[in-house]
């Protein structure tokens, strides 16, 4: 079956919708899983089965896309990229960061930033893209 074809269940999806859409707020699993009429059990069943992943390794890596967007497309400092993304320390979120993309947020701001990119006002920017975009 191809990758285009493959269909999520609706609360699959539901689930991660809420994730994205409450990034910058402390959120559970159980909320999550309960904001979709799962049991927590049920949802880190579907993730791993669905995304490979657990629930709180996805959470964790939607954060930290949304992090590498806001590190690229904004001059927000890391502390409040960290705030952005629901992390109250900026110290685990860098450890975060590094372990998820191999290098600090700085060293990804100056590698991938564009500054053609910075006349663009954040909300202008789709929100849904997986990586940096192209320099």
């Amino acid at each position: 079956m191809a990758a285009c074809e493959y269909k999520f269940p609706s609360e699959l999806r539901k689930a991660l919708q809420y994730m994205d859409q409450n990034l910058e707020r402390q959120i559970s699993i159980p909320d999550t899983a309960a904001h979709v009429g799962w049991s927590h059990e049920h949802l880190a069943r579907m993730c791993t089965k669905h995304l490979g992943n657990s629930p709180t390794r996805e959470l964790l890596i939607r954060r930290m896309e949304r992090a590498c967007l806001l590190l690229t497309t904004e001059f927000f400092t890391i502390q409040e990229v960290a705030t952005a993304v629901g992390f109250g320390d900026a110290l685990y979120f860098s450890r975060c960061f590094s372990r998820i993309k191999g290098m600090n947020a700085t060293a990804y701001r100056e590698r991938y930033t564009d500054p053609r990119m910075h006349h663009i006002p954040f909300n202008e920017i789709p929100q849904d893209i997986p990586y940096p975009i192209n320099t």
